[in-house]
């Protein structure tokens, strides 16, 4: 329900790239393991700060020197990026609704916030980046109440897809509860929960001039982007595949199927 699709699997995928787990993870007696293993393959793996917390004590920390405290952040303001040319504050002065959030802990230097709830001055991770071995691991902080990852600023919940989605061939970036079904057969559905009309923006591995509406034959033609802004030094995300951009209207309670063609 913010754009992020998920095939569930009942093992674990080690062919995937990228494999999110949660805590359910934790029955899995092997998990720490398998985690080592697709880190050893140069893969990645995102935690939730839920599985972090149930998995201390088990080995977790010969990978990731982070731990969720009993400490808790309520945060209104965010920031994403880190280094020269990529830290960007988001919500400040803005009037949002408060989020809690556990607090992670971790060695600087060691891991870094991609994606920080703020307050009071100080930066706790929501989107933690630490190295071993080939892989990256990464840490999601999830709100207490995860119903309130609806309430994040889009641009928190653009930079959370870029980490957990930046492999897969489609994605939609706008409000929550815009929710996206992608298919094998290269098409896809984006479906607006929303009681109002949302514009969506749709990016599609490959170069293509236009969306087909599946069901109306309509025709989207493809824009071109804003320039990204400079990487900073110490930039670890992979240089984006080329990708071709599109902007989609969603009345209220709606859906629609989409078919990229070039």
């Amino acid at each position: 329900m913010i754009g992020i699709p998920i095939d569930l699997h009942p093992r674990f995928p080690t062919e995937a790239g990228l494999v999110l787990l949660t805590e359910s993870a934790k029955f899995d007696p092997m998990i720490v393991e398998r985690i080592k293993g697709q880190l050893e393959h140069g893969k990645s793996v995102v935690i939730t700060s839920g599985l972090l917390r149930a998995l201390k004590g088990s080995g977790i920390e010969d990978i990731c020197e982070a731990e969720v405290t009993d400490g808790k952040v309520l945060a209104t303001d965010y920031s994403t990026g880190f280094g020269s040319g990529e830290h960007a504050d988001v919500g400040a002065g803005e009037q949002r609704q408060p989020i809690l959030f556990a607090q992670v802990r971790f060695l600087t230097n060691d891991a870094w916030g991609l994606v920080s709830a703020i307050e009071n001055g100080n930066g706790y991770p929501l989107m933690l980046m630490d190295r071993y071995a080939k892989g990256t691991l990464y840490v999601w902080t999830v709100p207490d109440n995860f119903r309130n990852l609806y309430a994040l600023p889009v641009d928190v919940t653009t930079r959370i897809r870029d980490v957990i989605m930046r492999d897969f061939p489609v994605r939609i970036d706008g409000p929550s509860q815009v929710a996206l079904f992608a298919y094998d057969n290269g098409t896809f559905v984006a479906e607006s929960f929303l009681p109002t009309q949302n514009e969506v923006r749709v990016t599609v591995d490959g170069e293509y001039s236009r969306l087909r509406n599946l069901v109306t034959g309509e025709v989207i033609a493809s824009y071109v982007p804003d320039a990204p802004k400079a990487a900073g030094r110490r930039h670890d995300w992979p240089a984006p595949p080329k990708r071709s951009h599109f902007r989609v209207t969603l009345p209220p309670h709606s859906y629609a199927a989409f078919a990229a063609e070039k």
